[in-house]
């Protein structure tokens, strides 16, 4: 064999075990960013967790029913980046729903309540239970969750067993 054939020969070699790198490291890379993005969120969760209990601190323990009073909390702490789109959390991305009964806030299982919502990858959305006094609402108990990539439920895995994320009080 000439000298030409070895190089090429050589060349060959080298980019096909490069190619073996990455066909097994990009997959695991892939995950490790997928789970950053989903870890960040949870930590916005609770930030927004924190930010309620602020508001708790200093209002003799009423939970805030308004988003622009839970945002000026978290403005205080400091507002968390969207893992997503890798910008400020805006108000907008933090949105308000109720719960029927106290019971549904517990519902971690991923075919129960929180399961079916939908928003956009990386907003949060907090639910109440509240009951309506001299025609005021005030809501009792609170649950919060978070979107992921997919605009689903964040979810975690615990062995075998996959749940929704849920933040209560």
């Amino acid at each position: 064999m000439n000298r030409t054939t070895l190089r090429i020969l050589d060349i060959c070699i080298i980019i096909a075990f490069l190619a073996l790198l990455y066909i097994l490291i990009e997959p695991q890379y892939r995950n490790s960013k997928i789970m950053t993005k989903e870890r960040k969120l949870q930590s916005n969760m609770y930030t927004v967790k924190a930010a309620i209990e602020r508001y708790r601190a200093f209002n003799m323990g009423r939970i805030p029913f308004s988003l622009e009073d839970i945002y000026e909390q978290i403005e205080s702490l400091e507002v968390p980046v969207n893992p997503y789109t890798d910008s400020r959390m805006k108000s907008s991305e933090i949105s308000r729903f109720l719960y029927d009964v106290p019971s549904q806030i517990e519902s971690t299982d991923t075919s129960g309540y929180h399961a079916d919502m939908r928003g956009n990858p990386g907003e949060i959305a907090i639910g109440f239970f509240a009951t309506v006094i001299k025609e005021d609402t005030v809501p009792r108990n609170y649950g919060i969750i978070g979107f992921n990539s997919k605009g689903k439920p964040l979810t975690i895995e615990e062995g075998e067993k996959v749940r929704v994320v849920v933040l209560e009080e």
